[in-house]
C-alpha cells in the first residue's frame, strides 16, 4: 500500500510538473538584442528555445524583435519594448507592458481571461488578435481580430474596441480615450479613474522604465514599429 501511495504521489507530482511546464512561454524566435531578467539576477541575452518562468522580464532592444510562444498562443514583441509575466492566477493571464509594442494573439474562451496592462490602459479580451502600443507621448491599441474592453486609467474610460478599430490615449490630455475606425463598438462609459499596482513581479530587480532622454536602453519609440498602425511591429518574419 505505501508503494502505492507513493507512485501516485509521483504521479501527481510529475502532472503537476507537467501543467506548470505547458503554462510556461517559450521562445520561438529573436532577433537582435533581446534579454530576459529575472528577480535579483542581472539580465542576459534570450536564446530561441528558453522557457521563460513566472515574473520574467522580457528586454528588447533598439533592433531586437523575438517571439514568445505558449500552445497555439504567441506574443510577438517589437523593438524598445519591456514586459513582464507575473504568476498565472486561476487560469488567467496578466501581462505588463512597460513600454513599446506587442502584438498579442490569444486563444478564444467564453469569459475574459487575458489582460495586458499598460502605465496608461488595460486590455481584456477572451481572445482575439491585437496590438498595443504604449509610448513616451501616446498609447494605442488596434484590435485585428475580436474585441478587447480596453481601459483608460486616467479618464476612468472603457470602450469596447472591436475589428479595425484603434483606441487612442493622448498623454495629458483632457480628452481622454479616443476610438478611431469603424463605429460598431460600446459607446465609452464613464468609470472611477482605476490604476492597477504596476510593482515589479516577484519583488525588486526589475528595471525601470526608461527616461525620456533614452539612457540606458534606447528607449526612442519612434523606432521600428512603435507608431506604425498598419504594420506587425514584431511577428518574427
Amino acid at each position: 500500500m505505501r508503494f502505492v501511495f507513493c507512485l501516485f504521489i509521483a504521479a501527481g507530482l510529475s502532472f503537476a510538473a507537467a501543467t506548470a511546464q505547458a503554462a510556461d512561454w517559450i521562445v520561438k524566435k529573436t532577433f537582435g538584442p533581446v534579454w530576459i531578467q529575472s528577480r535579483g539576477v542581472q539580465k542576459v541575452s534570450l536564446s530561441r528555445g528558453t522557457r521563460l518562468s513566472s515574473n520574467a522580464i522580457v528586454i528588447t532592444g533598439r533592433n531586437g524583435r523575438t517571439v514568445l510562444v505558449r500552445g497555439t498562443e504567441t506574443m510577438s514583441i517589437g523593438p524598445n519594448t519591456l514586459i513582464k509575466i507575473p504568476s498565472a492566477n486561476r487560469g488567467t493571464t496578466r501581462i505588463l507592458q512597460d513600454y513599446g509594442t506587442v502584438v498579442y494573439d490569444v486563444n478564444r474562451k467564453q469569459t475574459p481571461h487575458f489582460t495586458v496592462e499598460t502605465p496608461t490602459l488595460a486590455s481584456i479580451v477572451k481572445g482575439t488578435e491585437f496590438r498595443v502600443f504604449e509610448g513616451e507621448r501616446v498609447s494605442k491599441v488596434f484590435v485585428r481580430h475580436g474585441a478587447v474592453r480596453v481601459t483608460d486609467f486616467g479618464h476612468g474610460v472603457h470602450a469596447l474596441v472591436e475589428t479595425g478599430q484603434e483606441a487612442v490615449i493622448v498623454h495629458g490630455s483632457p480628452k481622454g480615450m479616443v476610438i478611431v475606425g469603424a463605429s460598431s463598438a460600446d459607446p465609452a462609459d464613464k468609470a472611477a479613474p482605476e490604476k492597477p499596482d504596476r510593482g515589479p513581479p516577484g519583488g525588486s530587480g526589475s528595471p525601470a522604465a526608461p527616461a525620456t532622454n533614452g539612457a540606458s536602453i534606447n528607449t526612442n519609440t519612434n523606432q521600428g514599429v512603435a507608431g506604425n498602425n498598419g504594420n506587425n511591429g514584431g511577428n518574427g518574419n
